[in-house]
């Protein structure tokens, strides 16, 4: 992950807005541009979510958008 990537999945969890915060730091994820272990590490030291919940989330967003492939069709979309 690079610092670009880092400082977004921040600002995102800092200013956190349930859906908002996880679709802008699953997109990275699915852009293969972060790892769900990065995701899980800066939502915990900076607002404390625990990491299952994390996985949880990421659970839902690919089951609410059809699963990791069409997921993926979304975010190239929004590029």
């Amino acid at each position: 992950m690079n610092d670009k990537t880092r400082s977004a999945i921040i600002k995102a969890f800092q200013n956190f807005d349930k859906w908002e915060t996880y679709g802008t730091v699953f997109s990275l994820m699915t852009q293969r541009k972060a790892r769900l272990s990065d995701i899980q590490e800066i939502a915990w030291e900076y607002i404390g979510i625990d990491p299952e919940v994390i996985a949880m989330r990421r659970r839902d967003v690919l089951t609410m958008h059809g699963g990791l492939e069409a997921h993926r069709k979304i975010i190239k979309g929004w590029e």
